[in-house]
C-alpha cells in the first residue's frame, strides 16, 4: 500500500502492516523529521527497508539501534545496490586480501528511464560537497565533478562501451570504511549516457562549486525530459568495483563487473529488498536493531538471483597475467573448447595445419580490399599453414593460404580500449570483443583506426567469425564484409598442431570435408 508522508503513523496504526518500504525519496531532501518513517515503525514495533541513497541519511539510522532491539524489529537502511552489492563484493574481495582502496560505479542503460525524484537527488548534490575517505582521512569530494572512465567487461561477455563515471553521493562512501580498518580512500561513480548530457551536468556541478551557485535542483525537471527523450545506444548496463590491497605482504588488485542486458538491469537495485522480504516469509527474518544493511546479503545471495535474468557478474584479475588470450578472456579462458584453448595457449611458437574453403565477395571493393591486405584466393580444399610467433607485446598471425600469405599482430587492448583484443593489419587497427557463447569464440568487432585516426562506426567492417571444435579439431568460420558493399572475404574450415611444417606447407591428411 502508498501512505502519505505527513500521515504515516496514523495510517500505519490503521492498516498494522509486518513490513513497511520506504521507496519515495529522495531522501536528501526529508528535512528535519527525516526520519519520522523510522520512528512510527519502532514505536508500532512494524519492521522497516527503504531503498534509501542519501550517505548521511543511511549513515544516520544507527541512532534508533536500541530502540529497534527493544523493540524486536528490524531497521534496514540503503537497502540497494548501493551499499548492500557493493559491500558483498567488498566481503568477497577481503577472503584474499586486505582491501585499501576501493573504487566503483554503476553504469545503467539509456533505455532504463529515470524517475523526477532520483534527478532531483542527483542534481541536489552536483557542485555540493561529498563526504568521503581520502588518503586515510576524511575529506570531501566535489558531487558529479570529479570523473574516471571504466571499461565493465565480465570474461566472455561482449564488454559495454568505456564509460565515464562521476562521483556521487551514495551511502557507500561512508558505510564501508568502518568494515575494512585497513581502508584509505574509497570513491564511487555514476555513468549515465548519452555522454554529451553526462559532460553537461559535469561543467554545471563543476561552476557551482567553483563561483558559489545556487542549487541546481529546479533543473532536474529539465534533465529528466532530456534524459528520458535521448534513448539511444545500447539497451545494456553494468557495475564494477575494484579493490587495490595486500596480500601476504604484496600489492594485490581485483576487480568485480557485473553486465545486464535490456531490461533486466533496472531490476538489481529492488533485490534485495525481494531476497529480505522473501526469508522473511520463509522464516529467516534479519536481527533486530537498525543499521545500514550493508551486511544483509552476501554475493553468493546475488549471483542465485542473477541466474534467473540476463545478468552476469564475474571477478577479474588486475593486473592481468598469462598469454594473450588469457589476459583478454580472464576467467573465461578456461571455459574455451579443448581445440581452441589448445591453439591459443603456449609462450612458444606454434604452427596449426589444415584445408579451408574460401569464397571472395562479387562487390566493388572487394577486389581491391583483398589485394591490400592479401586475403587467399577463392578455392576448394586449399592447404593453409597458421604460425602463432609470441613476442613480448603481444601475438604475430601469419596465415598461408596456398603460397598467398597475409600477416596481423595481435595485442591486449589497454586505457579506453581495455579487455579487448587489438589487431593491426598494416595501417589498419581494429578493436575485436571476444565473446564466449554456446562454445564458440565469437569475435566481434567495436571500433577501428587508419594510421592511428579513428574512423566512423557505421563503416565499421563486419566480422561474423568464431572459432569452434567439433568431433575434437579446431574449426574456424571468418566473415568479413563491409556496410553497404556487401562481402569481402570469407574462409572456413580446420586446423591441427604439428610439430613439424611439410614441404608443401600442408597438412599429413585433409582437414575439411566438402
Amino acid at each position: 500500500m502508498q501512505l502519505d508522508r505527513g500521515q504515516v503513523k496514523a495510517s500505519l496504526m490503521a492498516e498494522r502492516p509486518d513490513v513497511v518500504v520506504d521507496a519515495s525519496g529522495p531522501f536528501q531532501s526529508y528535512g528535519g523529521e527525516r526520519y519520522g518513517v523510522i520512528e512510527a515503525c519502532i514505536a508500532l514495533r512494524i519492521n522497516y527497508l527503504d531503498f534509501a541513497d542519501a550517505a548521511d541519511f543511511v549513515f544516520g539510522v544507527t541512532r534508533f539501534d536500541a530502540a529497534a532491539k527493544a523493540a524486536g524489529i528490524f531497521v534496514l537502511s540503503g537497502v540497494s545496490s548501493f551499499p548492500v552489492l557493493t559491500a558483498a563484493v567488498l566481503r568477497e574481495m577481503a577472503k584474499t586480501m586486505d582491501v585499501i582502496q576501493v573504487e566503483g560505479g554503476i553504469a545503467p542503460s539509456p533505455y532504463a528511464g529515470i524517475g523526477l525524484n532520483v534527478m532531483r537527488a542527483v542534481v541536489g548534490y552536483a557542485g555540493e560537497p561529498v563526504k568521503l575517505i581520502r588518503n586515510g582521512k576524511h575529506a570531501t569530494g566535489v558531487g558529479l565533478a570529479e570523473s574516471r572512465r571504466f571499461t565493465i567487461a565480465v570474461p566472455g561477455r561482449m564488454p559495454l562501451r568505456n564509460i565515464r563515471f562521476s562521483l556521487v553521493d551514495v551511502p557507500d562512501l561512508q558505510v564501508i570504511p568502518p568494515e575494512h580498518p585497513a581502508l584509505t580512500d574509497i570513491w564511487m561513480g555514476a555513468g549515465p549516457v548519452p555522454e554529451i548530457l553526462h559532460r553537461m551536468l559535469n561543467l554545471l556541478a563543476t561552476a557551482r562549486s567553483v563561483f558559489r551557485l545556487p542549487s541546481l535542483v529546479p533543473l532536474a525537471g529539465f534533465f529528466y525530459h532530456v534524459l528520458n527523450l535521448m534513448k539511444f545506444g545500447e539497451h545494456r548496463g553494468g557495475m564494477y568495483v575494484r579493490a587495490r590491497g595486500v596480500r601476504d605482504g604484496a600489492e594485490a588488485m581485483q576487480s568485480w563487473h557485473l553486465l545486464a542486458e535490456g531490461d533486466d538491469g533496472p531490476l538489481i537495485p529492488s533485490m534485495a529488498i525481494e531476497a529480505i522480504l522473501r526469508n522473511c516469509l520463509n522464516g529467516a527474518s534479519a536481527l533486530p536493531g537498525a543499521r545500514p544493511a550493508t551486511g544483509v546479503l552476501e554475493l553468493a545471495d546475488y549471483e542465485q538471483m542473477f541466474k534467473t535474468r540476463a545478468i552476469w557478474s564475474s571477478m577479474r584479475k588486475d593486473p592481468p597475467s598469462g598469454n594473450l588470450y588469457e589476459q583478454v578472456l580472464d576467467t573465461a579462458f578456461d571455459s574455451l573448447p579443448g581445440q581452441v584453448k589448445a591453439l591459443h595457449s603456449g609462450t612458444e611458437t606454434r604452427t596449426w595445419f589444415g584445408r579451408a574453403q574460401v569464397v571472395r565477395g562479387r562487390g566493388v571493393l572487394a577486389r581491391p580490399i583483398c589485394r591490400v591486405m592479401g586475403f587467399p584466393q577463392e578455392g576448394k580444399n586449399v592447404p593453409v599453414t597458421v604460425i602463432l610467433s609470441p613476442t613480448k607485446d603481444g601475438e604475430r598471425w601469419t596465415r598461408t593460404f596456398d603460397g598467398t600469405t597475409f600477416s596481423s599482430f595481435q595485442e591486449r587492448g589497454t586505457g579506453r580500449n581495455a579487455h579487448l583484443l587489438i589487431e593491426r593489419f598494416g595501417f589498419i587497427k581494429v578493436a575485436i570483443a571476444l565473446v564466449l557463447d554456446r562454445d564458440r569464440l565469437h569475435f566481434v568487432p567495436r571500433k577501428w583506426w587508419c594510421l592511428g585516426l579513428p574512423l566512423p562506426k557505421s563503416l565499421l567492417p563486419r566480422s561474423h567469425s568464431f572459432e569452434a571444435e567439433t568431433d575434437g579439431q579446431f574449426k574456424f568460420d571468418v566473415q568479413v564484409s563491409v556496410p553497404f558493399f556487401g562481402l569481402i572475404v570469407s574462409y572456413a574450415g580446420g586446423l591441427e598442431l604439428s610439430n613439424s611444417v611439410s614441404p608443401q606447407g600442408c597438412p599429413p591428411r585433409p582437414l575439411l570435408r566438402t
